[in-house]
């Protein structure tokens, strides 16, 4: 698959990452950053986020309810990210 310019779910979802670095975040998050005026967003909603995140994050474990995923930067973000704030 061709991965040219992100899309507008893919650059929200890694505002979304960057603005909570270094905590993780949820679903619940990246969505309502993808989709800020939709209160209750249906399943294509879910997956567009999930697969937009996949290209800036990885899972780092579970939520509290055991059901949705926590994401973190993947190095290369992290690596973005350091970088911009010369930690």
């Amino acid at each position: 698959m061709w991965r040219g310019y992100p899309g507008r779910v893919e650059r929200q979802t890694r505002r979304a990452i960057v603005a909570r670095w270094p905590q993780p975040v949820c679903i619940r998050d990246l969505l309502a950053w993808a989709y800020p005026g939709i209160a209750k967003p249906t399943i294509w909603h879910r997956k567009s986020v999930h697969r937009a995140v996949k290209r800036w994050a990885v899972v780092v474990g579970k939520t509290g309810n055991g059901y949705g995923n926590l994401w973190a930067a993947n190095a290369e973000l992290e690596r973005a990210i350091r970088g911009n704030l010369r930690i």
